[in-house]
């Protein structure tokens, strides 16, 4: 907590509700942070195929700082984050230091959806899944994430991929092939 103030910058805990016992939430309700949501920590082994033809937009790799751009913005947007805090992660170069496949989806040659993946331990990690509000529900978000994962798998080698879905993600992710493991309450200041 200390830290963060000391860098003025937003910040959350995750902690999956087993893992921190009895008392927890009175204990960091104490320190001043909330329970504020949750997501879900969600893993399979391979990707099913696509139940419908992806949508006709174009996509591209995220290689250069127009599509990191397009990768924070888009998120800082659909997470209600400060724009500056999400550039600042996402533009800056530690970031991008490890083999990082992310792609974005363009209407219009605006970027309206987008997703990153990072290898890590053997396991495809997904994250930075975002889509612009008025292009949801059209299938943007599963091509995306193919798209980045069919990349990583062919430099890689790696099937097994795990992601945090928050509510709006959930369903869609099932229909992916992905299965629920673990519960994680997200706390932020009140």
């Amino acid at each position: 907590m200390a830290y963060f103030r000391s860098q003025n910058q937003p910040w959350f805990l995750a902690a999956g509700e087993t893992w921190l016992g009895e008392g927890a939430q009175e204990t960091l309700l104490g320190l001043g942070l909330g329970k504020t949501g949750s997501i879900i920590g969600m893993v399979t082994e391979q990707v099913t195929p696509p139940a419908r033809p992806p949508p006709d937009v174009e996509t591209r790799c995220i290689d250069d700082e127009a599509g990191r751009r397009g990768l924070s913005d888009l998120n800082a947007v659909a997470y209600n984050v400060s724009l500056d805090w999400v550039r600042d992660l996402a533009m800056g170069e530690p970031l991008w230091q490890d083999p990082l496949y992310g792609c974005n989806a363009y209407v219009d040659d605006q970027p309206v959806s987008t997703a990153l993946v990072l290898p890590q331990n053997g396991v495809l990690y997904v994250g930075w899944v975002a889509t612009a509000a008025a292009y949801r529900r059209r299938g943007l978000a599963d091509l995306v994430m193919r798209r980045a994962l069919e990349h990583a798998t062919r430099e890689t080698g790696i099937t097994r991929t795990a992601l945090h879905a928050t509510a709006d993600g959930y369903a869609g992710y099932l229909k992916m092939g992905y299965r629920p493991v673990e519960e994680f309450a997200l706390y932020a200041l009140v």
